[in-house]
């Protein structure tokens, strides 16, 4: 795949504060990836917040499909994510939005005195260029058996 060109701006991920420097497309997605992991294990709501996109459709591994504001209210609830760890991402630009594939692996604190539960699921992300930097439009992930011991 080749490399988008290395190109000087001023460049925000979600609300953060703009920095400026040269970098790539595909590394600023990735820092915006790495920085919505981030959000959700400090439970950063507002960093999360600005880095998804008005319109978001987001598929969890079960099945369960939220818009944004109903994102938003399941992270803020019981469940605490205690790592976020991607893995083997692969971005393919498409015009002014991004396709974004690899695995992740969750470590989830459900509510009450039980252990936390990881979650390995290979996800399918689209990021969408606005104005004030690249958005997460849609999240979809399927989760992936348990692996042998």
């Amino acid at each position: 795949m080749p490399m988008a060109a290395i190109q000087t701006l001023d460049f925000t991920c979600g609300g953060s504060a703009p920095y400026h420097r040269a970098m790539n497309t595909v590394e600023e997605l990735l820092a915006c990836e790495a920085a919505r992991a981030r959000a959700l294990v400090e439970r950063d709501y507002g960093t999360l917040a600005a880095l998804l996109a008005d319109d978001l459709l987001h598929v969890h591994s079960t099945g369960q499909v939220h818009c944004k504001d109903a994102y938003l209210a399941y992270v803020r609830g019981p469940l605490a994510f205690l790592s976020v760890e991607r893995h083997g991402l692969k971005v393919t630009m498409l015009g002014k939005a991004a396709l974004m594939t690899g695995a992740m692996s969750n470590v989830m604190q459900p509510p009450g005195p039980v252990a936390p539960v990881t979650v390995q699921s290979h996800v399918v992300q689209l990021w969408t260029a606005s104005s004030t930097g690249w958005r997460l439009a849609v999240f979809q992930a399927t989760r992936l058996p348990p692996m042998a011991q």
